[in-house]
């Protein structure tokens, strides 16, 4: 949101805000198809994007694993140069979705 609020038309933040308050684990598809709500380009710009990285998807999968774990009692199974990896891996994930929107 801190992204978008200076640059987003309010309909868009509104929606933003809303969607994404059911706090869903957006997958490397799901993320595509919700850029497609907004342009079909953009979501076809994304998964492109992810053609030429298939490790990010994978990337993206075991940190929802790893956070679910963590919030549901479990131990987590990375150390820090892990968690490190896939800080790295999603932060490339929203700028290839960040890339696809221009």
């Amino acid at each position: 949101m801190e992204k978008i609020a200076q640059r987003a038309h309010p309909r868009v933040q509104n929606f933003i805000r809303g969607y994404f308050k059911i706090g869903t684990n957006y997958n490397c598809e799901a993320i595509a198809q919700l850029l497609e709500r907004f342009d079909i380009g953009w979501g076809s710009k994304f998964r492109a994007f992810l053609k030429t990285r298939d490790d990010l998807a994978e990337a993206l999968r075991s940190a929802y694993d790893l956070r679910n774990s963590i919030a549901h009692g479990g131990t987590g199974n990375r150390g820090l140069r892990g968690v490190q990896d896939l800080y790295a891996s999603a932060k490339e994930v929203v700028d290839g979705m960040e890339a696809a929107t221009t």
